[in-house]
């Protein structure tokens, strides 16, 4: 399998819902990279009552790579490995 889309930039501009590390993003924001504000996403999740937050810049998007196996975006960030899965939602018909 290869990537869905060629930069995890595009695969977030598509994406719904998100998963990192195995946990829901309940909250993710994309933003434009501006010259003073280097962050490009901010994620969201919880796990108990635990909140955690990750923010990718511009430079550690691009980086990311796309695990055709997994299907799923490893990104480094902070000495770090994140696991990152783009979802897209499913929206029911009405029948009405």
């Amino acid at each position: 399998m290869t990537a869905p889309h060629a930069t995890l930039i595009e695969a977030l501009e598509l994406a719904d819902m998100l998963e990192v590390n195995g946990l829901h993003a309940f909250d993710f924001d994309l933003f434009e990279v501006e010259e003073d504000d280097d962050i490009e996403v901010e994620m969201t999740c919880l796990e108990g009552s635990q909140r955690h937050v990750w923010e990718f810049s511009h430079e550690e998007l691009l980086a990311a790579r796309f695990d055709a196996e997994a299907d799923l975006w490893v990104l480094h960030s902070q000495g770090e490995e994140i696991r990152l899965r783009c979802l897209e939602a499913f929206v029911g018909e009405d029948d009405i």
